[in-house]
């Protein structure tokens, strides 16, 4: 009996489910309008906006769509609700603020959710002004209007559109005329044009919406690019005897990204950064050269030599000239009391001991022949550019522009750097 009372439920459940659906599908809906009324949103006595209201109601519960078309022009727009109508009507309401001065046509329109439509209400035109500010696009170069490749640059950016965030719209950025990849979007950008390379950059800027409104503006970027690093180097104490004050000294020539330069002295006793001298005072006798690197912050390299020369203790050099005078060396005398005086001497008297006996051994040579023979009075060949001189005892000297000091070998015929002797 039991079982008999489950099945008789069972077949009535199944018998009245279609029922319940048919009517669900065949139920009457029905959409009326109760407002078209025009109003003046932003208050310039002029209207801009449509009030349009409706109810809705169906013999059923149901899903319906309403959606009210707005037109103007080749424009279209479409504003949908979703309405869970019932036997109680339901208010559906939508405000349209004209996106241009001019005439608007407007639907009203009801649907099922699968798109298919069964009430249209025509509501006839209206004029309007324009209530809704259009596209905006804005470019400004912020700081200084010569931007130097390595200085802070950014470009300031500004789009926006009033009747693509009130309509919930797609909004088109055209940004052309840039280097690199940009992402913009509704809203304000900076742009950094810090790392763009050297030239002159015409960007246009172009915002469009889905109602065809449209704003573009341009603007004319030049990156310069600056002369590589430069500079000054001063040599304090050059050509004295070495253990008197000597200092190496730079000074950065003035440019737009010298702020950011890194600084390198290499010198024969080591490497120094980030600094502006170097002290030279205890430096071996001889000629030494420094060089120091620069790069700025756009890896642009300088390389500016200098030379130092440190004479042996107690050597006498020829007043205003640089010229070694042997013969002074010889007949100066210090005070053999003092140590710190006779002990760079004994270095300075085996200098002289070498070039004396260098000096004898050219004499005692056995003569050349006539094409290895370099007469007395003639200037040895060397660097047409460097100065030449004999002095005294007979022997030549060659001093270049950059201060480095060379002896005529007459044994090699070759010019020897003076610190070898």
């Amino acid at each position: 009996m039991r079982t008999r009372f489950l099945v008789g439920i069972t077949m009535l459940i199944m018998l009245a489910s279609p029922i319940t659906q048919g009517a669900s599908q065949n139920s009457e809906v029905s959409l009326t309008l109760t407002a078209n009324e025009l109003r003046d949103s932003d208050g310039d006595s002029r209207n801009d906006t449509v009030r349009i209201v409706a109810t809705v109601e169906s013999s059923t519960t149901t899903i319906v769509h309403i959606s009210l078309l707005s037109e103007s022009s080749s424009d279209e727009l479409i504003m949908t609700r979703i309405v869970q109508s019932t036997l109680e009507p339901s208010i559906v309401a939508f405000n349209v603020t004209a996106w241009a001065d001019g005439a608007y046509s407007f639907t009203l329109i009801a649907s099922t959710p699968g798109g298919e439509e069964f009430q249209r209400i025509d509501l006839g035109a209206r004029s309007l002004s324009q209530g809704f500010i259009g596209p905006e696009a804005t470019m400004r170069l912020v700081g200084q209007q010569t931007v130097w490749k390595g200085e802070t640059c950014s470009i300031e950016m500004s789009i926006l559109d009033d009747i693509a965030e009130r309509y919930d719209l797609l909004t088109s950025v055209r940004l052309t005329g840039h280097p690199f990849p940009v992402d913009l979007h509704h809203g304000k950008h900076d742009v950094d044009c810090s790392n763009w390379p050297q030239g002159t950059y015409t960007l246009s800027l172009t915002v469009t919406n889905s109602l065809g409104a449209e704003a573009s503006t341009s603007l004319e970027v030049s990156i310069l690019q600056p002369l590589p690093p430069s500079g000054v180097v001063t040599v304090s104490g050059n050509n004295t005897d070495s253990g008197e004050s000597c200092l190496v000294q730079f000074e950065m020539d003035e440019g737009p990204v010298v702020s950011d330069t890194t600084i390198i002295f290499s010198t024969p006793y080591g490497t120094v950064r980030d600094t502006l001298f170097v002290d030279c005072t205890d430096w071996d006798p001889g000629a030494h050269l420094v060089k120091i690197q620069l790069t700025d912050v756009n890896g642009r390299t300088s390389l500016i030599p200098a030379h130092v020369i440190r004479h042996v203790p107690g050597l006498v050099i020829k007043d205003d000239t640089g010229w070694v005078n042997r013969s002074q060396a010889a007949a100066f005398t210090p005070e053999a009391a003092d140590p710190a005086i006779w002990a760079p001497l004994v270095v300075g008297g085996g200098v002289l001991f070498i070039l004396a006996l260098v000096i004898t051994l050219r004499v005692r040579a056995p003569r050349r022949s006539d094409s290895d023979l370099l007469l007395d009075d003639q200037t040895p060949p060397g660097d047409p550019y460097a100065e030449v001189e004999k002095d005294d005892h007979g022997q030549w000297w060659q001093r270049h522009s950059d201060g480095r000091i060379e002896w005529w070998d007459a044994i090699t015929n070759t010019w020897e750097p003076w610190d070898t002797l």
